[in-house]
């Protein structure tokens, strides 16, 4: 059974090759994503609360401000975020 040598590792190629991907990693890419997984929450509680689905579960007001101004995050909002979570997940 031969012994390797004490300078001669196999795993130090693997080590290199982890480091020059953390490396080129895009962490923008990563806030981005963070941000559209808060969005996507906050989008869900507004078609709750603020009744502008046709969901089973069904709270909030029902008065017009809070209606109007869910309508309008719920329509911004479903414009494009699954489209950019699409396009980063590439």
């Amino acid at each position: 059974m031969a012994i390797a040598a004490p300078g001669a590792s196999r795993s130090r190629p693997a080590v290199v090759d982890v480091k020059s991907r953390a490396s080129s990693r895009l962490l923008f890419v990563d806030n981005i994503r963070v941000w559209l997984t808060i969005l996507v929450v906050l989008f869900h509680t507004m078609i709750i609360y603020a009744r502008t689905g046709s969901w089973y579960y069904i709270e909030g007001r029902e008065d017009f401000v809070t209606g109007a101004l869910g309508a309008w995050f719920v329509a911004v909002n479903q414009t494009y975020f699954m489209g950019l979570f699409l396009l980063i997940s590439t």
